[in-house]
């Protein structure tokens, strides 16, 4: 593995995604806090750029009429036809067990945000 410095961390800002290329691959970075995720920027259901989609959160049900959002700002959803991946491990909401791209450990050290490729 090759650890890549792909941006500077002051150039993400909390809550939002960035395209970076690293070893001949186009990533997704999404930032939470102090934590920076990496993903595959595109789709395994028709090749959308996962970048061109937004992030969101799952729900789950409370009482009737009741929603509480979980994972705030860490799902992605695909511009095409939502398909939507959890950017902390890359798995798909749909199935998670089998449908997945690919997801990077990053690090941040010395201002920098680095990806192991």
């Amino acid at each position: 593995m090759n650890k890549t410095r792909v941006i500077a961390l002051d150039e993400l800002a909390d809550g939002a995604m960035k395209t970076v290329r690293a070893a001949g691959r186009d990533l997704l970075l999404v930032r939470r806090g102090d934590k920076v995720y990496a993903i595959r920027d595109i789709c395994i259901h028709q090749g959308a750029r996962l970048s061109d989609g937004v992030l969101t959160c799952t729900r789950r049900g409370g009482r009737v009429g009741e929603y509480v959002a979980e994972k705030v700002g860490r799902i992605v959803r695909c511009p095409w036809h939502n398909w939507e991946y959890d950017v902390e491990s890359g798995a798909c909401l749909h199935d998670p067990e089998k449908a997945r791209v690919a997801s990077y450990d990053t690090y941040i050290e010395d201002g920098a945000v680095w990806v192991m490729t």
